[in-house]
């Protein structure tokens, strides 16, 4: 095929399309001259003869598989075919289509060895990425469409969106506001049995069959997650975030809330907490901390969704035996006044975290009993949250 073209002149390589009896485009092919060489035999090429540029592959005359667009050859073995393509073994596409012949998916599967995929994708198997397209428009008149990530059994790991009315049926009517900002990202993880790639046929509809964890920002600049259980439209536990879990909320099988884990400060415009109030009524005796590493606050509901403060945290001078900080904490400090070094030092020195009832009766002192305390009693931040990561 690759002949001498002139004395000097050599054809350093040739491109080949094979198509099949509708005429469709299935091979691309690249076959390499070694006569390329002559013309600089002091650098040689490394010349392979043949080259798998490109597959495809139909059904019912549509496109459903592809390879090797875009990126390297899809194989140099003199020997491969298309029809040996595998996903795992080596990077394709595939697509799904609705039933008026519009493109509803398109699945990359990572192949052994790509340079872009993480350690984990390199995997045997590989898994991959992917777009779904909705029926539905955003508010900008573009499509909904929905990114997701799954693993080498073709199950599901994440997905993500800007189309905030996603599974609407999960969403919580008093946190259906979201961020105010445009582009904010609706997002599900799925920690616990795995999820089918199946699932984004039909729109999705039986995502609420699984455990799923749905991820949404909160316009307090907060991240709300909800933990679904399986055929459950109700969480079982609500997180609020900022850069630490500031809130975990519990509930119970009829969708009440059942318990409340708060530590640090409430941000504004989030969810409220009225310790003043307790105080007041007698049942709060100390002043609690509400900035630090032992911060936290819990609180209890009734069947008739009473709250009670059940524990909560305070810092504790150990020279005089008593809370560190003065009460009620809303009057004038009667405290001898410190500078800021002082006071830290003094802290380091002289000061213990404590915890327990609102009385003021120590069940736990020291940060790390502390935590420790709350995840195994309360079972503060233990939630797996996401695929192949435990907290």
């Amino acid at each position: 095929m690759l002949v001498k073209l002139l004395p000097h002149y050599y054809m350093s390589s040739a491109t080949a399309f094979y198509y099949d009896g509708s005429n469709n485009l299935i091979e691309v092919d690249r076959y390499m001259s070694p006569e390329a060489n002559r013309l600089n035999p002091k650098y040689p090429l490394k010349i392979v003869a043949r080259s798998v540029l490109y597959c495809f592959r139909y059904e019912d005359g549509r496109l459903v598989q592809s390879a090797g667009l875009p990126g390297p050859s899809v194989s140099k073995d003199p020997a491969f075919s298309c029809g040996q393509l595998k996903a795992g073994e080596h990077s394709l596409e595939r697509y799904r289509y609705n039933a008026n012949g519009t493109l509803r998916a398109m699945l990359n599967y990572y192949g052994e060895g790509d340079a872009d995929a993480s350690d984990s994708q390199r995997k045997p198997g590989g898994g991959g990425y992917g777009s779904i397209w909705l029926p539905e428009r955003l508010p900008s008149g573009e499509q909904a469409r929905v990114e997701l990530h799954f693993n080498a059994k073709d199950e599901l790991t994440n997905l993500s969106t800007t189309f905030l009315e996603f599974a609407a049926a999960d969403a919580q009517p008093s946190y259906a506001a979201r961020g105010d900002a445009g582009g904010s990202m609706l997002e599900y993880r799925f920690p616990g049995s795995p999820v089918p790639l199946s699932v984004i046929d039909k729109g999705f509809a039986a995502i609420g069959s699984y455990p799923r964890v749905r991820i949404f920002p909160h316009r307090s600049g907060m991240t709300v997650s909800e933990v679904f259980d399986a055929g459950s439209r109700k969480p079982r536990q609500r997180q609020w975030r900022s850069l630490d879990l500031n809130r975990q909320e519990m509930y119970g099988g009829n969708g009440k809330l059942i318990r409340v884990v708060q530590y640090g400060a409430a941000p504004q415009d989030a969810y409220e907490e009225d310790l003043k109030g307790y105080a007041e009524s007698g049942v709060l005796k100390v002043t609690p901390t509400t900035t630090g590493y032992a911060s936290y606050r819990v609180y209890d509901y009734d069947t008739a969704g009473k709250e009670r403060l059940t524990f909560v945290c305070w810092q504790h001078d150990v020279p005089s035996n008593k809370p560190l900080r003065h009460f009620p904490w809303w009057t004038p400090d009667p405290t001898p006044k410190r500078s800021r070094e002082e006071a830290l030092i003094y802290g380091m020195k002289n000061v213990a975290n404590r915890c327990g009832t609102p009385d003021g009766k120590m069940v736990v002192q020291g940060l790390a009993a502390i935590d420790s305390y709350m995840a195994k009693t309360y079972g503060y931040d233990v939630e797996k949250l996401s695929y192949g990561e435990a907290r």
